[in-house]
Order: C-alpha cells, then structure tokens, then sequence
C-alpha cells in the first residue's frame, strides 16, 4: 500500500494537478473502500489546499446494499460523509433520497451539521480554485475552433507518439510503392474507449494508408451468416425488429472474444441488439452503454443448431407470437447457421494478392474485460487468431497491428510474425498515427506501460493484490515476459556508453545525477527512450528487482550522439518499515541501471547510500539481490 498503491495518489495531488480522488467500489480487508480511514488519515494529507473525495456512482448506497456492511441506508450514507465522502454520485440526478437519507441521519445523531459544512467547504473550495463557478468561459467558442487544424494535428502527433513497436526484422517501415491488404475487424473502424469524448471524425487505420500507397484494400475478415428457425428465415426492414419472413437478412459475425460475438447487418452496418422491450432491433452503432445490450453467444449444439444467448438479460433469443425475435418470454429458438462468406479465406486472398498484409486486432472497450467485467485470459479472441494465421499463411509478409485497452499473450505473433506494433485506442487520428509509423515518417515513440506476460499462468489470483508476495509487476516478476516494462523499439539503433555518477555515495535525502552517452549507430534519426532503474542489493526486507526512476526522451539523427542526465532521489529509495509505521531508506548499496526497457539493461554502476532511518539489522533472514 505504501510502497506500491498510495505514491501514485500522493504526488499529482501535492503537486496539485490532480485536486480531487474517487474512492472505488471494492472493498480492502472487509472494509469499503468509501469508509477508509485512509480518506482522512491519509489523503488529506498531501496537499495543502483542500481535496475533494467523490464517491463513485452508487457506491455508497452499497454500503448497506450489496455489501451489506452496515445495516440501512441512513447508517451507510452517515459513515461515508463522516469518513470524508464530500459528494455523494447516487440516483442519477435525483438528490432527493441522498438528502432524506443525510436528513435521517442527523435526527439520529448519525452525523453534525460540521460533517456537512466540511463536505460544502470542500466542494466550493475546489470548484473555485477551477473557476467552475465563474462564467463559462466556452459558452462563445464555436465548434470549428475546436476542431481547429492545430487541434487536428495535435491528435495526430499523440496517436503517432502513442504507438509502440514490439518486434520488427526489418519489413518496417514499409516502402513506397508497396500494395498493402490493411485486414481483421479493427482495420476500418475506430472505437472510443471508457470516458472517451466524441470525436468530430475518425481516421481508420484503412483510411490512414489510403491514398498514400498505390493500393490499399481491405476486410473485416468477419463471417458473414444467415439465420433459420425452421423453414423461415429472421429478417428485419430498416430499423424495425428482427422477425421471421422469406428472405433472409445477412449478418457479419464480430468476435471479441470468450466468444462473445456481435451481429452486424450487413445491409445497413447497425448491430443487433435488445430494446427496453426486449425485442431484437438491427439499429445501434455498436456495443456501448453500462449495460452493454448488443452482445451474444452462440450455443451450438451436436445436430448442428444452434441456440442464440442474450449476454446483458441473460435469456436465450426466442421468437414470439408475431413471428418477432425477442428475449422477452418464450423458449428458446433453434437456429440454423448459415455462412454465407469465409472472412478469413476472404481476408487471406486480399493478402496473398498484395505485398504486405497489416492485420488490425484487439478489443472491444465495452466487451469484455472492462468496468463490471474481468477478462478470464490473455489470449486474442478465437476467431481474431485464426484470421491472423490464415492472413500469414497467405502472406509471410504479415504485419500485426494490435489496437487495445489491455495486453495479449500474443507469442504466435513473436514467433511468426516479421513485425508487431501496439497502442490504445487513438482518437481521432488513430490511422493517421499509425500509418505515419507504418511508413517511416515518424519513429514510433510508444513505450509499454506494463509488464506484457508471456501466459495468464504467470499472473497471481484475480483478486491476490499483493504484488510483493505474489512477485508481480515488472518490479517483482522473475519470469521472463513476453514484452517487458519500458519495451519499445526505435527504426534506428542505438549505443550505450559512459555511464556516470554524480558520486558514489549519497546520504539519504541527496540527488544523484546519472549520465550516460547514447549514439545513433542506425541509418535513419529515431528516438530513443533512456531508462533508469535501480535494485537495492541487500535488505531485511524484499525489494524488487528493478524500479524505474527516472526516463529521458532524446532524438538523434545518424551517427550522432547525447549525453543524456538522468537523476536519482534517494528519498525514492525507501521502504515501509512496518515497525515503525514509517518510510524508511536503509544504508545500502543499490545498482544504477541503465538500458532501453526494465529488461534491457545496457549499463550498470553502484550507488551507496548512508544516513537512512533503517541501518539496524534486527535477527532474522537478510534479503539479498536474489531475493
């Protein structure tokens, strides 16, 4: 907690960039997460100006709700507000019960009216600081200086900063003059991930190549299937609900994995989902919303049917008295599968027929392994695999270009693949971005945020938080991962040499400069990204392996060269002494270690530290650097 979880709220909040926190819904040790004495004892601590702690939606109604851990509502919404809880997100936008509940707990002698004036205190005084009480200062700024060419190309520059290239024995960047087949379900379609806002307009990774290579085609590399229930096809007529008639509807099947599918009508491009009512309409832009109604699985069954399963009501699709599908009431009905088009035989012949194939997998961000959802594996989902393994098939020259809110144990696409390129979902310029390091004219400047295993084996229980005893994270991790923390190849190359200390020993509480100089020894300018980490060598407690420190950003043309200054604080270096229920920093000697990625360490020093808290070493087992 104090090494690991809080540092990551302590310094944008004493910096004071970050001016207010929302607890989470789970809860630590039995306790809820908005009950914390954390919140006060804590949170308050690490800014001078006051802090706001939002509580998230419907969670304090949890309390005594799903959790259970209070036994009414009016006890549960008191203990919040007395644990620091300022603004309750409770009942969309009906304060009414919020306030009866509040009301309630002040004739009880639940709460003071000084609970209250300190939540009211806190709430204006941060909506001040924002000038959220002021005029609204864009109320004369019209929409086209938002989206503005200057805005335009600062969401280029961060989708194309953004992209990280894992692998790459020199198919990247791409020729001109090259015919690229640009293939799989992400490549001419640009999704929004969680809080994302609404872009004034999208660039596909299809659409970024177009135009900028002589020929560029593309699939989605879905199937494509009709649907029977006996001898009558499902049909549907515009936006009208689904039903059975004569001519059959045609649907592109989306896979996203633990197969969970979307059903896209091929005449329209709208998806498939439930209305209130619980009748099956073709007329949604996709899957979205907290309760996602446009998703399904396919049961299928030994004599070849199959039956059609609605994911968010939980029922199978039935068809009722109308002729209409709905999973409103009735039995299930038996469809009968059609497939009308292979995607991947399809996808795969565009690929044999071009020079280069660029695959576009990933996610869903409202499928799968987002909020409410856990994912259950690592691996890419069935269909996405075994298009990207037909496509290769086609055409060794296959490039895999993985957009996703989360990593994959992509070790088929290391192994086989000649290039290997990720990032998040990009904005508005998310092809742009990326064609413009598919073809060289930017280096890709990504850097992983996160250790990439290699299999889900290697991952702790789902719900085992602790990182030191289960030795997770990059900093713990003694496996040898997939792709490691801070992994990120440049087009250029690059060379380590003469590393530097400002000294070689520092009391506790001193800065240590670390220099090291970096060449370009490629033929093309890149970027590279400098990391520092250090490993303390002995201590009677565990340490990790490796932690990052500090990180620079340089770009060299060929042949030239930088002395790159990086810095140690060797108030980073301590540890939570539980004995004392204190930071502590120990008289140590710690490694200086310099290199491209956690895993890839180009130089090493030594760095002794003297004048900490922790230099007695009470009985017991000395945790050295192999431990």
């Amino acid at each position: 907690m104090h090494e690991y979880e809080l540092p990551a709220f302590r310094a944008p909040l004493a910096a004071g960039a970050a001016v207010a926190v929302m607890a989470s819904y789970n809860l630590i040790d039995g306790v809820p997460a908005h009950l914390s004495p954390l919140i006060e004892g804590e949170l308050r601590g690490y800014a001078d100006d006051e802090i706001m702690v939002v509580g998230d939606a419907g969670a304090v109604g949890n309390i005594a709700g799903v959790q259970e851990h209070l036994p009414d509502h009016v006890a549960g919404f008191a203990a919040a507000l007395r644990a620091g809880i300022d603004s309750f997100t409770e009942d969309d936008e009906d304060s009414a019960p919020t306030v009866e509940r509040l009301t309630e707990a002040l004739a009880r002698g639940l709460i003071e009216p000084a609970h209250v004036d300190r939540a009211v205190r806190r709430i204006l005084s941060v909506r001040l600081r924002l000038g959220d009480l002021d005029p609204d200062p864009h109320d004369d700024v019209p929409p086209d200086t938002l989206d503005s060419l200057a805005h335009r190309e600062l969401a280029r520059e961060a989708a194309r900063q953004s992209v990280v290239l894992l692998r790459n024995d020199g198919l990247l960047p791409l020729r001109p003059g090259t015919r690229v087949a640009v293939l799989g379900p992400l490549a001419d379609t640009v999704l929004t991930d969680w809080y994302s806002g609404t872009p004034p307009y999208t660039i596909s990774a299809y659409a970024g190549l177009l135009g900028r290579l002589p020929e560029v085609t593309t699939h989605p590399g879905t199937d494509r299937i009709t649907l029977h229930v006996g001898d009558r096809a499902v049909r549907h007529d515009g936006d009208g609900p689904l039903a059975l008639g004569d001519s059959p509807a045609e649907f592109d099947v989306v896979d996203w994995g633990q197969d969970v599918v979307a059903l896209r009508a091929v005449d329209t491009g709208r998806y498939v989902g439930a209305d209130d009512a619980g009748a099956l309409v073709a007329d949604r832009d996709g899957p979205g919303g907290w309760v996602v109604r446009e998703t399904f699985r396919l049961h299928h069954r030994p004599d070849g049917t199959a039956l059609l399963h609605h994911l968010a009501t939980g029922r199978h699709v039935a068809v009722d008295l109308d002729g209409r599908l709905s999973v409103a009431t009735g039995d299930p009905a038996v469809f009968t599968v059609t497939l009308r088009v292979d995607g991947a035989a399809e996808a795969a012949a565009l690929a044999a027929a071009a020079d280069v194939a660029v695959v576009v997998l990933g996610n869903h961000p409202m499928v799968n392994g987002r909020e409410t959802e856990d994912r259950a594996d690592l691996t890419l989902p069935t269909g996405q695999a075994e298009l990207l393994r037909a496509v290769h098939a086609a055409n060794p020259r296959t490039v895999l270009a993985l957009t996703s809110s989360y990593p994959y144990a992509a070790g088929w696409a290391q192994a086989h693949l000649p290039a290997v390129l990720w990032s998040a979902h990009g904005g508005q310029e998310h092809g742009n971005g990326l064609a413009d390091v598919l073809l060289g004219a930017a280096d890709p400047g990504g850097r992983l945020t996160q250790t990439w295993y290699a299999d889900a084996a290697e991952l702790p229980d789902l719900l085992d938080y602790d990182v030191i005893g289960a030795d997770a994270t990059y900093l713990y991790h003694r496996g040898d991962p997939l792709y490691p923390f801070g992994h990120g190849l440049s087009y250029a190359e690059f060379d380590y040499a003469g590393l530097r200390l400002s000294t070689a020993t520092a009391r506790a509480g001193e800065e240590v400069e670390v220099s090291v100089e970096v060449t370009n020894t490629g033929r093309r300018p890149g970027t590279e990204v400098v990391q520092l980490y250090t490993r303390q060598r002995h201590s009677r407690v565990k340490q990790p392996l490796r932690q990052l420190r500090d990180f620079a950003r340089v770009t060299l043309d060929p042949g030239c060269a930088a002395r790159v200054t990086l810095r140690v604080r060797t108030a980073d270096l301590a540890w939570w002494d539980e004995t004392r229920a204190a930071m502590v920093v120990e008289d140590a000697v710690h490694s200086v270690l310099v290199g491209r990625s956690a895993r890839d360490i180009r130089l090493a020093g030594a760095l002794t530290v003297t004048g900490g808290d922790a230099t007695a070493e009470p009985a017991g087992t000395s945790f050295g650097a192999a431990r």
